[in-house]
C-alpha cells in the first residue's frame, strides 16, 4: 500500500507486530475472525487485520489460505505440477476492520489475471507474484512491483480504498 496513501487516510496508522495463531480454515473471513479475536483481548482499540492468498480458479478456494505453506511444501517445482501456464487465477486480500471481540467488517481487494511458468527471480515475501501476470498486463506482479507499476492493480490498495471509503461514510461523516 503506498505511504503517499497513507498519509492521505482520515485516521493515524501503527504497525503491530503481533503473532497470533491463525485456524486451519478455507475462508478467508472465518480466518481474519479467528485472529480478530485473539487479538482483541491484547490490543483493546479497533485495529486493521488481513489475509491475503493466492487462488487457482480450477481449484475451490486452493492454495488461499494455504498459500504460503503450499509454496513452502512443494516450491516452484512441485507447485508448477498443479497448473498450466495461461490457467486462471486471482490474488485476494479480505481486509478485517475490528471494533470490538465479535465486530468486524470485511473489506474485499482482489488482482484477476493467468498463472505463467517460473522465470522472474521472486521475492520470499509474496513468490507467487513471479508467475503471476494481472489481466491487462504483459509481465508479471513481481516485475511489476520491481517497476513500481503495481499500484494500478494492487489487490491490498483495493481492499484498503474500499475500507477508507467505508470509513470516511460511516464514521466521520456520520459523527
Amino acid at each position: 500500500f503506498p505511504s503517499h496513501d497513507i498519509a492521505d487516510m482520515p485516521f493515524d496508522v501503527e504497525q503491530l507486530a503481533l503473532e497470533v495463531d491463525e485456524v486451519q480454515a478455507d475462508d478467508q473471513r472465518e480466518v481474519l475472525q479467528r485472529k480478530a479475536q485473539t487479538a482483541w483481548p491484547l490490543i483493546q482499540r479497533p485495529f486493521v487485520i488481513e489475509d491475503a492468498g493466492v487462488f487457482f480458479e480450477k481449484y475451490h478456494n486452493f492454495p488461499g489460505t494455504f498459500s504460503k505453506y503450499i509454496f513452502r511444501s512443494l516450491g516452484f517445482e512441485g507447485l508448477t505440477k498443479l497448473y498450466q501456464p495461461g490457467d486462471r487465477a486471482a490474488f485476494r486480500l479480505v481486509l478485517g476492520y475490528c471494533t470490538g471481540p465479535d465486530t468486524i467488517e470485511f473489506f474485499i481487494g482482489e488482482c484477476t489475471g493467468h498463472l505463467i511458468a517460473p522465470g522472474y527471480p521472486h521475492k520470499s515475501y509474496m513468490p507467487y507474484s513471479a508467475i503471476f501476470v494481472p489481466d491487462g498486463k504483459s509481465i508479471t506482479y513481481q516485475e511489476l512491483a520491481d517497476r513500481g507499476e503495481k499500484v494500478s492493480v494492487s489487490f491490498r490498495g483495493g481492499a484498503f480504498k474500499k475500507f477508507v471509503e467505508w470509513y470516511t461514510i460511516n464514521l466521520i461523516q456520520n459523527k
